[in-house]
């Protein structure tokens, strides 16, 4: 893996060569906490997608408040939330072993 397809985020280092997957407003790539070494998920949503008043923005914020809120063994952990001129990054525990359907 070359430094082109590695992008830092705060604390957080994203492959970017290592797409878990993807829906409509975000990707979702696979990262790592420099600090404890612990692997995540970091979901990369695009600032340009989520227009003022849209279903999508509101939508994006009320994500973000309901999972700093939700503490269970059974639902995925949130982390973190960063931003750039350009995007939005949400990190998020990484679930391995499939799919979340």
């Amino acid at each position: 893996m070359n430094n082109n397809s590695k992008k830092k985020i705060g604390k957080y280092m994203i492959s970017m060569d290592q797409k878990l997957g993807e829906g409509a407003f975000a990707k979702v790539y696979h990262g790592v906490n420099e600090e404890t070494k612990e692997e995540v998920a970091i979901k990369i949503l695009d600032k340009s997608k989520l227009t003022e008043g849209s279903y999508a923005k509101d939508t994006f914020k009320s994500e973000i408040q309901i999972n700093k809120k939700l503490k269970s063994a059974n639902i995925i952990k949130f982390y973190d939330v960063h931003q750039t001129l350009n995007n939005f990054y949400i990190i998020l525990e990484l679930a391995s072993g499939g799919t979340l359907r």
